[in-house]
């Protein structure tokens, strides 16, 4: 019976893949994605209701993001002689800037769903874009010219060229996407091929980003399990969430019944 139960509430959703009569079943438990509810109405009553919850969710992603940029800034501000700046401070700088201007928009905005990939998008070039490494590349200039200043040992020069705050940031970032914000998962699907394809296009190029080929490459594939694994996870909370929608608007009607069921009955009894 539960399992009737359990298979009969996803005759609603519509899910990719739908599979086979037989393997069917089997995507459906392993949590297909989302696209739509079999009822259009219902469709569009569930995307008014996502809308106002996406944008009360990037409100405050955007505040929290603000506060943490400003900081990070901060501590990276006390490493530049901002009385001679070269090339590549001030590309790193912009690069920074670039990531506040996102994050007030996110507070300021009423951004559409359709444009909420794109924004994360845009701010993973960003973060892309704020290691030392790339800086001096955009600028043509080597990095230990450019950011020299801050060598004192060995371990210095290891520190321009590592991606490891870098692939922190994007693991962030991933999370913040998939998780937090209730962006649709049908919509956020071109995102899990093009986070990866970012790192690569903004890595290959430049020869002092952390490593050889072969290790941008490693680097680039757990980003794309990252964002698999982020999917994943959408796609079981938007089911879930479609699901508690279904069963709400099921015990609404089943309330409306009652209540019509007892006015026949009292109006017979008089």
């Amino acid at each position: 019976e539960v399992s009737g139960g359990y298979d009969q509430l996803f005759e609603g959703i519509v899910l990719w893949p739908r599979g086979t009569s037989c393997c069917g079943r089997f995507f459906k438990r392993l949590g297909g994605i989302p696209l739509r509810f079999v009822d259009p109405k219902k469709e569009i009553v569930f995307r008014q209701q996502q809308r106002q919850h996406l944008t009360n969710a990037m409100g405050r992603v955007g505040r929290v993001a603000l506060v943490a940029h400003l900081l990070a800034v901060l501590a990276d501000l006390s490493t530049f002689d901002l009385t001679d700046l070269n090339q590549a401070n001030v590309t790193y700088l912009s690069c920074l800037s670039i990531m506040a201007i996102l994050s007030v928009m996110q507070i300021v905005m009423t951004i559409p769903e359709a444009c909420v990939p794109i924004l994360y998008t845009l701010a993973a070039m960003a973060i892309m874009l704020t290691t030392r490494s790339r800086a001096a590349f955009l600028a043509g200039m080597d990095v230990v010219e450019a950011f020299g200043s801050e060598l004192s040992t060995a371990m210095g020069l290891c520190s321009l060229s590592s991606d490891a705050i870098l692939i922190g940031n994007f693991a962030c970032l991933i999370v913040v996407y998939f998780v937090v914000l209730p962006a649709r998962a049908a919509v956020s699907l071109w995102c899990v091929p093009f986070f990866p394809m970012t790192y690569l296009a903004l890595s290959v190029p430049t020869p002092q980003a952390d490593g050889n080929i072969a290790r941008k490459l490693n680097l680039s594939f757990r980003i794309l399990i990252c964002a698999m694994v982020g999917l994943l996870g959408r796609c079981w909370i938007e089911i879930g969430e479609r699901a508690s929608f279904l069963r709400l608007d099921q015990v609404h009607k089943d309330l409306t019944k009652e209540k019509v069921l007892r006015a026949v009955a009292e109006h017979e009894i008089e």
